[in-house]
């Protein structure tokens, strides 16, 4: 196996393994990332990895019985609306949130319902590339 950039001839192929695999996300656009690499095997793509630069958005909310339920939603309503703003302003489309789990468990289906936010994949946070870790 090796790893390589994609190739004009790779988009087909990974665009048919987008669909068969039924992802919800939208194909990821080569002319739109940043790094585009394609493992390869026996000379036939079998997976890949599309990288760009999406806002990051980390929140820090008071515990739960600190502040009542409906200003907590009234504070995520007006940081929702704010950021968005600003985010759109600086051209971004898009951003990834990351939300305490308690705040997932009280609201999510809020944040869903009221802010149009989807709930995407399990996220991980990698750090350190120097080491590997």
């Amino acid at each position: 196996m090796i790893v390589r950039n994609i190739q004009p001839a790779d988009v087909p192929v990974l665009q048919a393994m987008h669909e068969v695999a039924g992802y919800e996300f939208e194909f990821p656009d080569p002319a739109q990332m940043e790094e585009y690499l394609v493992v390869e095997h026996a000379g036939i793509p079998i997976m890949a990895a599309a990288a760009k630069l999406v806002p990051e958005i980390l929140l820090v909310c008071a515990p739960d019985k600190a502040t009542h339920a409906l200003v907590k939603f009234k504070g995520l309503q007006l940081l929702h609306e704010e950021l968005r703003a600003r985010l759109m302003n600086k051209g971004h489309a898009e951003a990834i949130a990351s939300v305490p789990p308690e705040l997932e468990r009280n609201y999510g289906r809020h944040l869903q319902r009221h802010f149009h936010w989807l709930l995407s994949w399990t996220t991980y946070r990698i750090r350190d590339w120097k080491r590997g870790q």
